[in-house]
């Protein structure tokens, strides 16, 4: 199905183009700081909701081995 694997990847370019208007918009009204802390809030909050419960399984371990 090929036809659907680019429909896909043009749905996500059109997405991630569509981002570059918001964040000048976004960027004329606020501070950097505040829309970097409000992005990766909306993405932690979308992280979460489709892998939550996959993050129960993480522990000390893991967190030392990604960050090394």
């Amino acid at each position: 199905k090929a036809w659907k694997a680019e429909l896909v990847l043009l749905l996500c370019t059109l997405i991630w183009s569509g981002t570059f208007l918001f964040t000048k918009i976004g960027l004329d009204y606020t501070s950097p700081a505040f829309f970097m802390i409000l992005r990766y809030s909306v993405g932690l909050f979308f992280a979460f909701l489709f892998c939550g419960k996959h993050l129960k399984t993480i522990n000390h371990e893991i967190i030392r081995q990604g960050c090394g």
